[in-house]
C-alpha cells in the first residue's frame, strides 16, 4: 500500500507529537538512569558522570529473581492477553446474536475512576450502553477513589463499591449468589 504524498503530510503532526511525547521523554529516563545518582536531587545532577553502577543492582541474587520473575509474569499475561483477547473480541463483533454477546461479554460491568477527570467516562460508558439497547441486560457497577455512592446513583449505576472489598460482595449481591 503506497501511501500519497497528502496522507504523508498528515502523519507529520502525529508522528511530531510521538516524539515529543513518548520517545523524548523515554529517552530522558535511559539518559537519566545510567548517570551516577547524587542523594539530595531528584535524578541525577546534570554534570554527574555516567556509570552502570544503578544497574549492577539487578546482578544481586534478590533482584535479579524478582527482575526474572517480572518480566516472565509480564510476557505470559500479554501472551494470554493476545491469544484468549484477540479472538474473543473478534467472535463478539462477529456475533449476529444479542443473546451470544452477552454470553461472551457477561453481565456485570465493573469501572473504577482514578481521578475526578475520568469520572465522566464512567456516565458515557453507561450512556453508550443504553444507546445500543443492552443497558437493562447487564449489571453496572463503579468504584475508585473520587467516586461516590451519590455519583454512582447519578450516572445510572447499579452498584457502588468503596473499596474492593465492598465491591466483591456488591457483585455477588448484584449476580444472586450473596
Amino acid at each position: 500500500m503506497k501511501l500519497s504524498k497528502g496522507a504523508l503530510l498528515l502523519l507529520i503532526p502525529g508522528i511530531g507529537l510521538f516524539l515529543i511525547f513518548v520517545v523524548l521523554p523515554i529517552a530522558n529516563i535511559v539518559e537519566e538512569s545510567f548517570r551516577l545518582f547524587v542523594p539530595g536531587h531528584i535524578g541525577a545532577s546534570k554534570d554527574a558522570p555516567y556509570t552502570i553502577f544503578n544497574y549492577a543492582e539487578l546482578l544481586k541474587p534478590a533482584y535479579l529473581f524478582y527482575f526474572i520473575e517480572t518480566l516472565r509474569l509480564s510476557l505470559i499475561c500479554s501472551f494470554l492477553g493476545l491469544i484468549v483477547g484477540f479472538p474473543a473480541a473478534y467472535l463478539v463483533a462477529r456475533q449476529r446474536s444479542p443473546f451470544l454477546r452477552k454470553l461472551v461479554v457477561g453481565f456485570l460491568i465493573g469501572m473504577s475512576a482514578l481521578l475526578t477527570t475520568t469520572m465522566s467516562q464512567i456516565g458515557k460508558t453507561i450512556k453508550t450502553l443504553k444507546e445500543a439497547g443492552v443497558r437493562d441486560q447487564v449489571k453496572v457497577m463503579v468504584g475508585g477513589a473520587p467516586v461516590t455512592e451519590d455519583f454512582a446513583k447519578e450516572c445510572g449505576a447499579d452498584a457502588y463499591g468503596s473499596n474492593a472489598a465492598a465491591a466483591v460482595d456488591k457483585a455477588k449481591e448484584l449476580m444472586g449468589i450473596a
